[in-house]
Order: structure tokens, then C-alpha cells, then sequence
């Protein structure tokens, strides 16, 4: 009887497991099941949050240059890093 309740304990916490990935402009999590994933003919795979993230993307902007992403902020406090490394 023991064995039983170690099973029902693993597949308890299989159902608990969320696939997260990262949107390819903002680098926001999308939690499964929301966002658009577009792919290429080159069969690169692009995630997006949003379709403002999308639309964005299509325009050929950089998502490490706008403001208002996530992406944007870990740059800019990569580059103080760096820049307080070498100064």
C-alpha cells in the first residue's frame, strides 16, 4: 500500500509542471496556452506576448531598444557592468 501513495504523489506533481517560454521581443514570459508562436520558412521559431511585440518585430525594431521591454533593461544594466568594469 505504500507504493500506491508514492505513485499518486509523482503524478500530483507532473500536473503541476507550466511550460514557460520567453517572448522573442520582450523577453516577458508567456505562461502556456496565451501568445503567438510564428514561424519561418527557414523554420525559425519567433514567440510572442502580444501582438504590439509582433507588430513590432515585423517592423524590423530591436526589442533591447525600446523602452518599455524587459529586454531593453537587462541590456541597458549589462552595459553599466561592463562599463563600471572598465572605468
Amino acid at each position: 500500500m505504500k507504493q500506491k501513495g508514492k505513485q499518486k504523489k509523482l503524478r500530483r506533481s507532473k500536473l503541476k509542471v507550466v511550460d514557460m517560454s520567453a517572448c522573442s521581443f520582450c523577453s516577458e514570459n508567456i505562461s502556456k496556452g496565451t501568445g503567438v508562436l510564428f514561424a519561418k520558412k527557414d523554420g525559425t521559431l519567433f514567440y510572442f506576448c502580444s501582438s504590439k511585440c509582433k507588430k513590432n518585430q515585423e517592423l524590423g525594431r530591436e526589442g533591447r531598444r525600446q523602452k518599455w521591454t524587459k529586454a531593453s533593461q537587462l541590456f541597458k544594466e549589462r552595459e553599466k557592468k561592463k562599463a563600471a568594469k572598465a572605468g
